[in-house]
């Protein structure tokens, strides 16, 4: 696939929803601000928060993740071009994949250890927001962690075969077990939105949340999916269904969350019981949001994706062969 291609598919899954989101939750729930001035809306509709620390939060909050994306599908077509110059035998290309991907971990690493150490050490929790934490070579390390189960996917695909150990049926949970625990750990480190997080701790805490999103995707990508419990929820059609739609629940949970509480106050979370209620009910407006947005506006843009950038070469006509009659046989120099 192009590049062009490759850019062109991305941006149709995730551009139209943003848009719609971005308009809808700033200018219809306003729930969020981007500010009136051309540069405010360029930048919130460009994807380029991450950039300018004023506008940070502005817009979609949670955006700031999907520019990081962003700035990821821009840097992958670079990347598959580099790694796949003077191309070696198959087992020399995935040692050199995967020590590239060795390396993206120590970037990720060592990036945001300079920004929380040196950048903006010792207020990076309390004056500003380390907006360059938000940059793509912060996030090298988590990116890396998919990257790796896509190309040891491929890898097991293409000589179709997996280790045993893979499709034993206790993988899936001790898989998920490593998940739980890796989970219980990083909330007992800090929770960086009270401010309570050391760089290190920081540090810390990404780096779990990575092993967390890896050990629960590990079943999913490998082994037999028609075996197991764990393998049939997850291929199950409402985890399918939701699935489809989880980008648009990521849009929209925000903007319903905070018309909920609106709604019903601080008040109405106070109980265990109303908290799930209420939990629940920004979870089914969320999907609601995200499915409407997917088969009215997402669906329809997605099929013109294969339109863009294929060269249909014109059929030549092919000629019909004119049936011919057996040549008559030679006369026989023998015959009387």
């Amino acid at each position: 696939m192009s590049p062009a291609r490759f850019w062109v598919r991305r941006l149709l899954r995730i551009v139209p929803a943003y848009w719609l989101a971005l308009t809808v939750v700033t200018y219809a729930m306003h729930s969020d601000t981007i500010g009136s001035s051309w540069r405010s809306i360029i930048v919130d509709y460009g994807f380029a928060q991450i950039y300018y620390p004023l506008h940070f939060f502005s817009g979609i909050g949670q955006a700031w993740s999907l520019c990081t994306e962003m700035s990821f599908y821009l840097f992958l077509p670079l990347y598959a071009a580099l790694i796949g110059m003077r191309r070696r035998s198959p087992a020399g290309q995935l040692r050199r994949e995967v020590l590239a991907l060795g390396v993206f971990v120590a970037i990720g690493v060592g990036f945001k250890d300079w920004v929380l150490n040196y950048h903006c050490a010792p207020h990076c929790f309390t004056s500003h927001v380390p907006y360059m934490i938000s940059w793509l070579p912060s996030f090298l390390d988590l990116f890396a962690l998919g990257m790796f189960l896509a190309v040891m996917s491929a890898w097991y695909t293409q000589h179709r075969s997996e280790p045993t150990w893979i499709a034993h049926p206790a993988m899936p949970w001790a898989s998920w077990a490593c998940a739980a625990i890796v989970y219980v750990a990083v909330t007992r480190v800090g929770n960086p939105i009270a401010g309570a997080l050391s760089p290190t701790s920081y540090l810390v805490s990404q780096e779990l949340y990575g092993l967390f999103a890896f050990f629960l995707l590990l079943p999913a990508v490998f082994g037999p999916q028609d075996h197991g419990l764990i393998r049939r929820l997850l291929s199950a059609w409402p985890v399918a269904a939701l699935g489809v739609v989880s980008y648009g629940v990521y849009l929209w949970h925000k903007a319903w969350f905070d018309q909920v509480y609106g709604w019903f106050g601080a008040k109405g979370w106070a109980s265990l019981l109303s908290y799930v209620a209420l939990t629940l009910l920004v979870l089914v407006l969320s999907t609601a949001s995200a499915s409407a947005s997917y088969f009215v506006v997402e669906r329809p843009l997605l099929r013109l994706k294969d339109g863009f950038g294929s060269r249909r070469r014109p059929l030549r006509a092919t000629p019909t062969p004119v049936p011919t009659e057996p040549p008559a046989p030679a006369p026989s120099l023998t015959s009387p």
